[in-house]
């Protein structure tokens, strides 16, 4: 079942430390694996490419990785690709963006969906400690990722209001080189009416 398989590649990529690549993707893995799998990324420093693309994480799956890409130092490709997020976005927009990092959108989204704490599997397996708590520590540190130089965010239903947001954080971001964002519910070109400033 889902919490065995979740368990299951916990275990495989602890057993990994030294992991580079990993590609999950078309595996509707659901927001529990995504939580989990943010636990491992945030503490993993090898981890270069992740494809978690078709994988139905939605919003709160979107904002523990988002969390933990903050912390990251590693990740340099990711795709979230078709996993029907849309909120999330806020999330992973100020995990990029340079230099303010968390800011009042995303922790007001993590106040929201603090109720993916009550759906925690059974069977001993629980969330990784921080991901239904604002993102800013006792000190009030903020985080922001600074290795990440691709993402593919496409068929996720962003509409306008989320683009905005990943291209807000293009304006102060220096490493991200490679953003894919088609079929995002816009008309149009979204790709190409970003590279034009149009968005």
């Amino acid at each position: 079942d889902d919490e065995h398989d979740v368990a299951a590649l916990e275990c495989f990529l602890r057993g990994r430390p030294n992991l580079t690549n990993l590609n999950v993707s078309g595996n509707a893995l659901g927001k529990i694996a995504a939580i989990h799998l943010a636990g491992i990324l945030e503490e993993c420093n090898t981890l270069r490419s992740l494809n978690l693309s078709s994988n139905e994480i939605g919003d709160d799956g979107c904002l523990a990785i988002a969390f933990a890409l903050a912390r990251n130092t590693s990740l340099t490709h990711l795709s979230l690709a078709h996993n029907g997020i849309v909120k999330g976005i806020e999330g992973l927009g100020d995990a990029l963006r340079w230099p303010t990092g968390w800011g009042e959108g995303s922790t007001a989204l993590l106040a929201d969906i603090s109720s993916v704490e009550h759906t925690r599997p059974t069977d001993g397996l629980s969330l990784p400690a921080g991901y239904c708590t604002p993102c800013l520590s006792e000190q009030q540190t903020l985080y922001f990722n600074t290795s990440l130089t691709s993402l593919d965010i496409s068929n996720n239903p962003l509409g306008r209001t989320g683009v905005e947001t990943l291209t807000g954080c293009l304006q102060t971001n220096r490493s991200l080189t490679h953003l894919v964002v088609r079929y995002v519910g816009l008309p149009g070109n979204t790709q190409e009416n970003i590279a034009a400033g149009k968005i």
